[in-house]
C-alpha cells in the first residue's frame, strides 16, 4: 500500500484512513502494527531510524488492543445471539 499527500502529515493521514477502510478477514496481517507506526509520535515527526521497532514497539501492545476488541466482537455475537432466541423461526419445507 502507498500513500501520497502534499506534505509527509497529509500522507500519514492518507494512510491511516486506507488502513481503517480495509476489511480483511480469515488471515492475519499487519495492518495493526502500521497503524501502530503512523500513530507514534516519533514516526510522524519523522524522529525515527532503523531501531524504530526496537524502541518503540511491543506486541503486548497490539496484542492487547486485538483482545479487547475480540471481546467486543464476542459481546455484540451474545447481544444478537440472545435478539435471536426472541424470534419465532419456522422451518424450511
Amino acid at each position: 500500500m502507498i500513500a501520497y499527500g502534499d506534505t509527509r502529515e497529509d500522507a500519514i493521514l492518507n494512510m491511516q484512513n486506507a488502513i481503517n477502510a480495509y476489511k480483511i478477514e480469515g488471515i492475519c496481517t499487519t495492518l495493526g502494527f502500521g497503524k501502530f507506526v503512523f500513530q507514534n509520535a516519533a514516526f510522524r515527526e519523522g524522529n525515527f531510524d532503523t531501531n524504530f521497532v526496537n524502541i518503540y514497539y511491543e506486541p503486548k501492545i497490539l496484542q492487547e488492543k486485538a483482545e479487547r476488541e475480540a471481546k467486543l466482537a464476542a459481546l455484540i455475537a451474545l447481544k444478537q445471539y440472545q435478539k435471536d432466541l426472541k424470534q419465532v423461526r419456522l422451518p424450511n419445507s
